[in-house]
């Protein structure tokens, strides 16, 4: 007894196995994570060093470089980027994908210790680490707004009630607040410092020993014991104002006498602006959240928990504080889920109908159309139990799946019906047919699945995401083959009626198809005759195929994975270097006055003084746009802002669109609104930075680029200060006595903490503002000559020139680093811009420059090639395959010469659209090579049960190829439909997927017409070939020919 038969003869063994794998995968369904895309993420640590007053030189010099020389002996370490700004460093670590974050962690601790002893001695703070990668978005954004509050008080709300408590839940990597903490400035004026002979130093010692907070131990006395409390310390800016600094004339000078006491915030040019609605003028003052997942957290399930954290928070804090949900990622994804889940329903329908249709009665349907239900939800219960999610591509593999995998059942069922007519009763004829197909049904099985492994094994990120993918249409192709071998014939044996037991008419259905299939059999079966006549017109055929592949492959335009439409816009301003506070907050106003005024935007967020020094020039912006009915599209959204926003003088903004779906590409120094990354580094670094000033030319130049930004920048305002030393000496000055009165005066000088039961804050010594604008003012700075005790003015000790140097010193593996970012035009391919890279870097580099695209770029110049590659080894495991289940090596090249066929329908079809080659569309690609490849095994299958049953060639072939006519056209068209929802885009992110859906409407439709000429007229030149060359050895000799000798 075969496999199918115990199935056949025990109904209800086959009905209860088949219901409990129903019950258990529709449990695993609803039990799935959802994800935009299967977690995949480069394992990435971000260090982080301030040292403030320090230049950039300073801070790659003596801050990056002693840590880069102990991360570059940690294991497992892939990259490594600094950037070096002003009073700031940057360093970002990735690591091996197969690294675990958690135990690099460690080893990054460890290098931080190691370098401790050559750093300098007088960090503020040691360097510190996250689990976090710079490079990805948030996925969620808070914003907190209040009336009554000052922007310090209200910055404590959204750090240390709201960020801690949200930090606290579990998959949360990082949590930061846009806005500063409170702090008490002490803004001297140098000139009654100068009148009254008092140093800045002396204020900063005074401030020191005023505000401190020293235990005061107990009494224990016989009958009572008591806690002393000293209030030593000061709190609020009044009281500092009484402070006495310094006695003159027997007269105490208080620092209300010099200076002005304010309560203020550490950072008090940080300006942060937000609205809440469509057209609401900007709220100022505001403190924002972004919130970054831990490496493999779930997205939505990480969202939900968050958003139940802000409820309990909105119960808790004051009625004065406002909290909101700015921007939530897992919205645009649950949304994008959803349109998939219908698209698989649609799928679903439009398949059944076209099974409906060729069969004419709802009870034969049925039989084919239970493959749907049950394969699929079995393929839940595998993903269940392998830790998958419900992504974009894994849903997107079951859309596809659901056009083929009905083809097993429609083949069991046509074979059956088609005994049945020649007058067997049901259950014989199931049993029959199950025999005669069952083989076919391996071999339609395996062949396809096949085309799928290589993916599994693809490297980097982007095949990470696609092993998911691959592995979850392989287990539903799988699960087909397996119920049409069992739950297939045994509903064929006991729902099918025997042909002299009919009494029901046709249905009308039935009585419009089968006449009109009966002549368009009948056409095809003489057209086919004609073609096997001449079968040298198939060769010529299939040569003019497999040129077209060539060809189209070559001129279609590449890129990554489109950008799709989250409903997202994020980038920055850049204004020129030297850029005050004031002028960055006069073009923020501009900005935030054309984003309130655009009819597209639903919220937006923009932010300046982030960056902490003198360098003033960059700005953040975030854009949620209304709900896509109520708007333009993304791309055409996102053209009219940055059209309006760049006719705003004195600066540039750059935008790029959130992507729907974002690859995890690791640390990389991709600019703020840019999309793609070009990095050059090397030893030399004026070579460096010559070189990428020369790239930058080029990008401008080229049509295609915008917001192009170079990393490279030269001209920062700088005032280079030499001290007069010999002067100093005499007078007794020291360097450090002159440069700690400059960073008293200019550098934020922290000379001590006030803490409270909320948390520590600075107090801040510095001259009033009006004598920080310009280099003369520096001359109303003094300190005191130890020598004779008098105050001289530092321009008496120190000498200054006005030079422009480096923004940033980036380096990237130690070396000396530039980085040109930039985006693409709406149109133009991923693919022409890294060829154009290519070229350029290849003419204008010298020697000891290398260059290497980053991000997005990288991956896609990474995963194109392994695509090309991965195509050619997935052919070459079918003919394997094939050619071990036929035991020949020339049949199984006839049936994959089928693959030129569609895959030049689906390319053509492309290139007709306008589309492009992305992602999708090679995934396109695969699920053609093993779709198309059926029509070939269903006739050279039942070619060959012709030949072994003494048919001459052509009459084995010509009868299998009208034989199978039917079913092939069948399950050709069941596939199209299972496609054609995603190649009209259905959905709100649809336009991202019709690529996909193009590729194999376009490559089956194609195939469906070629295929059945093509290939019947090949297999005559293969099998004369075979009979006549290969079976006169016995090495080559085919299996049929064996055993019939035998």
């Amino acid at each position: 007894m075969s496999f199918t038969e115990g199935f056949i003869k025990k109904p209800i063994m086959t009905t209860l196995l088949m219901v409990l794998v129903l019950l258990f995968g529709i449990a695993a369904f609803f039990s799935l994570p959802i994800s935009d895309l299967p977690v995949v993420d480069s394992p990435v640590i971000t260090v982080t060093v301030g040292y403030p007053g320090a230049s950039p030189d300073t801070m790659a010099s003596t801050v990056a470089a002693p840590l880069e020389s102990q991360f570059m002996q940690i294991p497992g370490l892939k990259s490594i980027i600094s950037t070096n700004t002003d009073s700031q460093t940057q360093i970002m670590l990735t690591f091996d994908l197969d690294r675990s974050i958690d135990l690099a962690a460690p080893d990054v601790q460890a290098a931080i210790s190691r370098a401790q002893a050559n750093l300098p001695t007088d960090l503020p703070a040691p360097p510190t680490y996250t689990k976090t990668n710079p490079s990805d978005t948030p996925i969620m954004y808070l914003m907190v707004i209040s009336d009554s509050l000052t922007p310090g008080q209200l910055y404590d709300y959204a750090n240390r009630t709201i960020g801690q408590r949200i930090s606290m839940i579990e998959g949360v990597s990082q949590v930061q607040v846009y806005g500063s903490q409170s702090a008490i400035r002490v803004q001297v004026d140098p000139a009654k410092l100068a009148a009254y002979g008092i140093g800045l130093n002396d204020i900063a010692s005074a401030v020191q020993a005023g505000t401190v907070t020293i235990p005061g131990g107990s009494l224990n006395g016989n009958m009572r014991t008591f806690s002393i409390q000293p209030q030593g310390q000061m709190i609020d800016a009044r009281e500092y104002e009484a402070l006495i600094v310094a006695y003159r004339n027997g007269a105490p000078i208080r620092l209300r006498d010099i200076a002005t006491c304010v309560n203020s915030t550490e950072s008090d040019v940080v300006n942060v602006m937000a609205s809440t609605q469509p057209g609401e003028k900007m709220h100022t003052g505001v403190a924002f959240i972004p919130i970054y997942r831990q490496v493999g957290s779930n997205t939505v399930a990480l969202a939900e928990r968050i958003k139940d954290t802000v409820e309990e928070l909105k119960r808790e804090i004051p009625g004065s504080v406002k909290l909101a949900i700015y921007y939530d990622k897992s919205e645009s994804i649950i949304e994008s889920i959803d349109d998939v889940k219908n698209t698989i329903l649609i799928a679903l329908v439009l398949v059944i109908l076209v099974i409906f249709l060729f069969l004419g009665r709802l009870s034969d349907t049925i039989i084919p159309a239970m493959t749907l239900p049950v394969s699929i939800i079995a393929s839940f219960l595998v993903m269940k139990a392998l830790h998958f999610s419900l992504d974009n591509l894994s849903l997107m593999g079951i859309i596809l799946a659901v056009g083929f995998v009905v083809d097993d059942g429609i083949v069991v069922l046509e074979n059956t019906v088609r005994l049945i007519e020649q007058g067997m009763k049901p259950f014989p004829a199931a049993i029959k047919s199950a025999q005669e197909i069952t083989f076919t049904i391996i071999s339609m099985t395996l062949s396809l699945a096949v085309i799928f492994i290589p993916l599994v094994f693809m490297g980097g990120v982007v095949g990470r995401i696609f092993r998911e993918f691959a592995i979850t249409v392989v287990v539903t192709i799988l699960c087909s083959g397996v119920v049409s071998l069992t739950l297939s014939p045994m509903m064929c044996a006991r729902m099918l009626k025997a042909k002299e037991e009919g009494k029901e008419k046709e249905s009308w259905v039935q009585r419009i198809m089968n006449p009109f299939m009966d002549k368009v059999i009948g056409g095809y079966s003489i057209l086919l005759k004609k073609i096997l006549l001449r079968p040298f017109i198939t060769i010529v055929l299939w040569v003019a195929c497999l040129g077209g592949t060539i060809y189209f492959f070559n001129v279609l335009p590449q890129t990554f994975l489109p950008d799709g439409d989250s409903g997202a816009i994020m980038g920055g301003t850049l204004m020129p270097l030297g850029t005050s506070t004031k002028q960055a907050r006069q073009f923020q106003a501009q900005v935030n006055q054309v984003l309130e005024g655009d009819p597209n935007i639903e919220r937006t967020l923009t932010a300046s003084g982030l960056q902490p020094g003198s360098d003033q020039s960059t700005g953040f912006i975030h854009i949620v746009l209304k709900p896509s009915g109520k708007r333009l599209p993304m791309e055409k959204a996102l053209a009219q802002i940055r059209g309006k926003l760049a006719k705003i003088a004195g600066g540039f903004a750059f935008l790029k669109a959130t992507p729907s779906l974002q690859i995890s590409t690791g640390g990389e120094s991709t600019a703020s609104g840019s999309k793609y990354s070009y990095t050059l580094r090397g030893a030399d670094q004026e070579k460096v930075y010559e070189s990428a000033m020369q790239l930058e030319k080029e990008f401008r130049a080229h049509p295609g680029f915008v917001d192009v930004q170079n990393s490279v920048k030269l001209n920062l305002p700088t005032l280079k200060a030499t001290i007069l030393r010999d002067r100093a000496s005499t007078l007794g000055i020291t360097a450090e006595d002159i440069e700690y009165a400059l960073c008293l005066a200019y550098a934020q000088g922290k000379v001590t903490l006030y803490k409270t039961q909320i948390d520590q804050y600075q107090v801040i010594v510095e001259l009033e503002k009006e004598y920080q604008k310009v280099p003369e003012d520096l001359s109303r700075v003094y300190v005191r000559a130890s020598a004779t005790g008098k105050m001289v003015p530092l321009s008496s000790v120190l000498e200054w020139a006005e030079v422009v140097t480096p923004q940033n010193v980036p380096h990237d593996a130690q070396l000396n680093s530039g980085t040109i970012s930039f985006n693409l035009k709406e149109g133009v391919p991923l693919g022409d811009a890294t060829k154009f890279i290519g070229e350029t870097a290849e003419k204008l580099l010298p020697a000891e420059v290398t260059g290497k695209l980053q991000g997005e770029a990288e991956e896609f110049s990474d995963a194109v090639a392994s695509l090309s590659l991965l195509i050619l080894i997935a052919i070459f495991i079918k003919y394997v395959i094939l050619g071990i289940l036929y035991e020949s090596y020339v049949h199984p090249f006839t049936i994959i010469t089928t693959l030129p066929v569609g895959t030049l329908g689906g390319l053509a079809t492309l290139w007709i659209f306008h589309s492009e080659m992305s992602l999708y569309a090679y995934v396109g690609i695969f699920m053609l090579l093993g779709i198309v490849a059926k029509n070939g095994i269903m006739m050279v299958d039942f070619a060959n049960q012709g030949l072994a049953e003494g048919k001459s060639n052509f009459d084995a072939i010509h009868d299998a190829s009208v034989v199978r006519f039917r079913p092939i056209l069948m399950t050709g068209l069941a596939a199209i439909m299972g496609a054609l929802p995603i190649a009209l885009g259905y959905g709100a992110d649809g336009s991202s997927r019709i690529p996909l859906g193009l590729v194999v409407v376009g490559g089956l439709a194609f195939s469906q017409v070629v295929t059945l000429f093509v290939t019947p007229g090949l297999f005559l030149y293969m099998q004369a070939f075979q009979e006549k060359v290969l079976d006169r050895f016995e090495l080559t000799r085919a299996g049929s020919s064996r055993r019939s000798e035998s």
